[in-house]
C-alpha cells in the first residue's frame, strides 16, 4: 500500500470530523491520529 496516500487520506477524514465538530474534540481526535501515524512510520 502506498503510505502517502494512506495519510492523506486519513487527513481528509480528520477535515471532515473538525468541521463537525468542536475545536477541542478535533484537536483529541488529531491527536490520537497522529500517534497512530507514528507508530506506522516506525513499526511497518
Amino acid at each position: 500500500m502506498n503510505k502517502a496516500l494512506t495519510i492523506k487520506e486519513k487527513c481528509l477524514y480528520l477535515m471532515k470530523i473538525s468541521k463537525r465538530r468542536t475545536g477541542t474534540q478535533a484537536l483529541v481526535v488529531m491527536g490520537v491520529m497522529l500517534a497512530v501515524i507514528g507508530v506506522n512510520y516506525l513499526f511497518l
